[in-house]
């Protein structure tokens, strides 16, 4: 899509880059049906990934088309790292907190780490506990109950995630924590 000549005294306009996505899905576009495949699209979310963006954009975007390609998060291993560690830094640094935004990079931040399990991010202790107290004193309980599920699979033991799939009675036990843990333990049938 080439930008908006600009007639008639306006501004020109250019295409967002959420058009990307409804054009996507509208069109049922695979990597396959883009010129340069898999490449051109890996190549173009490399560079959204490395433009400062507002975090709410980069999760309406940049995970919508890595989701609706079904690319995997570890052909762009640097980029991902580069942009958690972007998150994170921002979210220790209480100095400087934009609340406007700040809530969409929580929940970017989490969305962002679920895609790959905890030791493939290569966090330190000190993030993964700075992490979770944001999370826990923020007004998004849901978000810490995901991001707590991620970070600690192994809290449920294999007997316990099967007790929860048979019974679906132990208390306190999320369905975030369960599946979680179901690919912790890889347990792939009952």
């Amino acid at each position: 899509i080439g930008p908006d000549p600009g007639h008639f005294h306006r501004r020109p306009l250019y295409p967002n880059q959420k058009c990307l996505v409804v054009l996507a899905r509208c069109g049922a576009l695979s990597c396959q049906d883009i010129p340069g495949g898999e490449e051109a699209v890996l190549a173009h979310l490399r560079r959204l990934f490395r433009r400062t963006r507002r975090y709410h954009d980069i999760q309406g975007v940049e995970l919508a088309l890595l989701d609706h390609f079904q690319l995997d998060l570890s052909q762009m291993e640097s980029e991902a790292k580069e942009l958690a560690q972007v998150l994170l830094s921002e979210i220790g640094n209480v100095d400087n907190v934009d609340y406007q935004e700040f809530g969409a990079q929580l929940q970017l931040l989490v969305a962002l780490l679920r895609r790959k399990a905890c030791d493939w991010w290569q966090l330190s202790l000190e993030q993964l506990s700075a992490m979770h107290g944001v999370l826990k004193l923020s007004r998004r309980p849901q978000l810490h109950v995901e991001f707590d599920a991620w970070a600690h699979p192994w809290k449920l033991s294999r007997e316990e995630v099967m007790n929860c799939i048979q019974k679906c009675t132990i208390k306190g036990t999320s369905y975030a924590q369960i599946l979680c843990s179901l690919e912790h333990w890889q347990l792939t049938s009952c």
